[in-house]
């Protein structure tokens, strides 16, 4: 409260800046004025004042550990990656416009496709699977764990669950935050299944060879414990913050099935000219 020119009391609101992180839309426009480097350092003090509790009053370097945020931001972002995306693009560029023109500057076009040709064929590996189990049962589970349409609905399912996760905002309702929270450990209970599908066919041995399945258990055991203590002691218990961020690595597993599908289509186009 404050009293006006008037002499009455007034409440006093204190209302955000327009470049905020209240939702994932405001904060990745921040992020891109940020990486411009244009009026960057008036989000980066509004952070560095932001109170710890919404309503109170911003205190300048109340909340100072932002800065290192910002600084790595800008150095990684700004200076590394923009320049390196640049460069990459005006190399391509003058890669094609030379192959265009010439051809290559030392083989011929029909020299230039059999290499390209090579390079894709020798960039695929035969994937290491285990073997096929005696169990009727267990084989069942195996041809489905080897399955295309296995592969896919799991990458739907991981791009769904970020899809989510990027729908949290600041002040959201209720109703939405418990939405939210039981989707959440729907999708858990799902990737338990998975592992139990990929356990019984694979078997613990073939399951362990795959980095990204150990990677999915490291995952799936965060989440569970995440799950239960949130359930046993009220979701204001969720402390284990870091396991939200490392579900967002499963959307590497959709970028390396896009790689794999895009070098095997080239392969097919190369081999049918």
């Amino acid at each position: 409260m404050y009293v006006n020119a008037e002499g009455l009391n007034v409440a006093r609101v204190w209302s955000n800046q327009p470049y905020n992180f209240d939702h994932l839309g405001l904060a990745m426009v921040s992020l891109f004025v940020t990486a411009t480097l244009n009026g960057y350092t008036d989000i980066m003090r509004a952070a560095m004042a932001a109170p710890e509790e919404p309503g109170m009053q911003p205190q300048p370097m109340g909340n100072w550990s932002s800065f290192f945020f910002f600084a790595a931001f800008v150095l990684v972002v700004a200076y590394t990656l923009l320049n390196l995306y640049i460069g990459v693009v005006f190399y391509q560029f003058s890669r094609i416009r030379l192959q265009s023109q010439t051809g290559s500057a030392f083989l011929t076009d029909d020299q230039t496709e059999w290499a390209e040709l090579s390079k894709l064929v020798f960039r695929l590996k035969p994937p290491e699977k285990s073997p096929v189990p005696v169990n009727k049962y267990r084989k069942k589970l195996y041809y489905l764990v080897q399955s295309k349409q296995f592969e896919v609905s799991l990458m739907a399912v991981i791009i769904a669950n970020s899809a989510l996760m990027a729908t949290v905002y600041y002040n959201q309702p209720h109703e939405m935050i418990k939405a939210v929270e039981g989707l959440n450990y729907a999708f858990t209970c799902f990737y338990l299944l998975e592992f139990l599908i990929k356990l019984g066919g694979l078997g613990w041995e073939g399951y362990w060879k795959n980095n990204w399945n150990k990677f999915d258990l490291v995952l799936l055991i965060s989440s569970l414990v995440d799950m239960i203590v949130a359930l046993a002691m009220g979701s204001h218990a969720n402390f284990l913050k870091v396991q939200k961020i490392m579900r967002l690595l499963r959307l590497a597993r959709v970028v390396k099935l896009m790689r794999s599908m895009k070098v095997c289509n080239q392969t097919t186009v190369w081999i049918q000219a």
